[in-house]
């Protein structure tokens, strides 16, 4: 019995580390980016968190999956999850590898979050990891 409290308690640490993780790594790329960074980068997640509002509101995994999977069809796109304001992970689609491995793999990946909000409210987070773009 104890040991399933500490797994389920250790779980949810490690949700929480991600997202604050994703928090800050997305706040230190938005203070350390160029001006001359492209706005694609938030028109991208406003874009999603936007599709995702509605299906987070009615708690529809199986919408929320969908959306997340086009959002990985995007070669750029390595992984997408939704998390709860409490850290907890709602869905995810893309690479079954975990964030931190992703990271090691390329250290050029980029983490990005995104709000998911209700009107002004929000509810929830959107998180991606993007490669670096290549030229083709």
């Amino acid at each position: 019995m104890f040991e399933l409290i500490v797994t389920r308690l250790h779980r949810k640490v490690i949700a929480l580390l991600v997202v604050v993780t994703a928090i800050l790594t997305a706040t230190v790329y938005t203070l350390s980016s160029p001006a001359t960074e492209p706005e694609v980068t938030g028109r991208l997640g406003e874009h999603y968190a936007r599709l995702l509002a509605p299906a987070v509101e009615k708690s529809d995994k199986q919408e929320i999956n969908r959306i997340l999977a086009s959002m990985t069809a995007d070669e750029d796109i390595i992984l997408a999850a939704v998390y709860s304001l409490q850290g907890e992970r709602v869905a995810r689609q893309g690479s079954p590898e975990t964030l931190v491995a992703l990271l090691r793999e390329d250290a050029h990946r980029v983490s990005k979050l995104s709000p998911i909000a209700i009107e002004t409210q929000t509810v929830a987070y959107l998180h991606w990891l993007t490669s670096p773009k290549t030229s083709k």
